[in-house]
């Protein structure tokens, strides 16, 4: 193999490497800065789910959220948006390179409990002040909290609670 062909080689790996990396990065955000996230999703009915990657539950309502995004999305009136909870970024982008998940996986960058319940009340949306994972907020087209579900649902509980908000 000549130097170019190495060069080229090493250029096409490293390429490779960082879309692979691209693609399982978690976005940290601030609680106070969520409200640029959501205004991404004009009109539209939105799922916040609440998640830590070392929760048993939370696992499990994970993996019935593909199906429920599929049968919600494809009239495009339901975004899924995922905050993680978990205690460092490394923890969700480790887990992250490892599931698929329906939604892109945003790190909440918090210290105390204030912070994050303040940073989502400035948006009109009340957590529990029990909070727990996990935890399904749902918004409606007009952004307007609708719905709180503390603890593990069944697909089916989660589909009847966002109906219910749908035209």
């Amino acid at each position: 193999m000549n130097k170019h062909s190495s060069l080229l080689l090493a250029l096409l790996f490293s390429l490779f490497s960082l879309s692979a990396c691209y693609q399982h990065v978690a976005i940290a955000v601030k609680p106070a800065e969520t409200a640029t996230i959501l205004t991404e999703y004009q009109e539209k009915a939105l799922l916040l789910i609440f998640y830590r990657t070392t929760c048993p539950w939370c696992l499990k309502e994970l993996s019935e959220l593909p199906a429920l995004k599929e049968q919600f999305t494809g009239n495009n009136r339901v975004e899924f948006i995922g905050f993680s909870l978990d205690r460092s970024m490394d923890d969700l982008d480790y887990f992250v390179a490892k599931n698929t998940l329906p939604f892109a996986p945003y790190w909440l960058d918090f210290t105390t409990a204030d912070e994050l319940l303040d940073g989502f009340n400035e948006l009109g949306i009340t957590l529990p002040t029990r909070f727990g994972v996990p935890l399904l907020i749902i918004l409606d087209t007009e952004h307007r909290q609708q719905a709180t579900l503390l603890g593990y649902h069944t697909k089916e509980a989660i589909s009847d609670a966002l109906s219910d908000i749908l035209p």
